[in-house]
């Protein structure tokens, strides 16, 4: 095999991964890092983007993970959150992450900011044409009245069933288990965790697991880059499927509770 020696081409592909930040902010160790660059060489391959060096993939995710953590580790000693939202009334509420990955997400610090810093002082409605992952909509106080839509029938489908039943989709999502800790990147048991979820990830692409909105959700979680809208999909990222045994999906439920979700087209 043919190695690419390009710097550029490795720093390339590290930025199409959509929300890396995340992952890094909690990966502590040599190890993991070494066992992520791999994972990600051999997906530029399986994903016909070339051959990258996984050396040069290394050095970029260890120079990133020490700037996300410094910039993490700030924010925590402040005791304030990055991210914040605001209401009409200019009251300042705290933020709930987007659950969903999306390509050119405004969920990212430095564009959300930059979006939020321009809205009107007062405002009694918030509408959100094409709104992908609907990060910004997630920020707005949900004492206001909030509309969004998307052509794209794949996250509106999630949205939806995670505001009107959130406790039947958080169960259907966990008949999937996610990486338990010996199968995480770098743990003796990764390759089979691994295995087990790419068949679950085979079985969403062909509408085998019964449930849209979970067949949706979990491609979502593990293709990379979260192209969810391409028949390009390949599976890349089983790790992101552990969202599902945290809080982020009940916080994400309660703050979609009166969205006016639809479909556009």
């Amino acid at each position: 095999m043919k190695i690419c020696r390009n710097d550029y081409a490795a720093r390339e592909w590290v930025e199409s991964y959509c929300d890396l930040d995340e992952y890094l902010e909690n990966c502590k160790s040599e190890k993991s890092l070494s066992a992520l660059s791999l994972a990600m060489a051999d997906d530029s391959f399986e994903s016909g983007y070339g051959d990258v060096d996984p050396n040069e993939i290394r050095v970029l995710l260890v120079e990133r993970s020490k700037k996300v953590q410094l910039i993490s580790g700030v924010s925590k000693q402040r005791g304030k959150s990055v991210i914040r939202t605001v209401s009409g009334e200019g009251i300042a509420v705290k933020g709930v992450q987007s659950i969903l990955r999306y390509p050119g997400a405004k969920s990212r610090k430095s564009v959300a900011m930059r979006i939020l810093t321009k809205r009107p002082k007062e405002f009694s409605e918030y509408r959100e044409p094409f709104c992908g992952g609907a990060g910004i909509a997630m920020m707005i106080d949900p004492r206001i009245q909030r509309w969004i839509n998307d052509l794209d029938e794949r996250p509106m489908t999630i949205m939806k069933a995670l505001r009107d039943d959130p406790d039947g989709f958080l169960k259907a999502c966990r008949e999937i288990s996610p990486l338990a800790p010996n199968e995480k990147p770098g743990q003796p048991d990764y390759e089979s965790g691994r295995a087990r979820l790419r068949r679950a990830f085979e079985d969403a692409q062909q509408g085998k697991l019964g449930n849209k909105a979970v067949e949706y959700y979990f491609l979502n979680r593990t293709a990379h880059s979260a192209r969810t809208a391409s028949e390009k999909q390949y599976f890349s990222a089983p790790e992101r499927w552990n969202i599902i045994m945290g809080d982020r999906l009940i916080s994400a439920s309660e703050r979609l509770k009166g969205t006016r979700i639809v479909k556009a087209g």
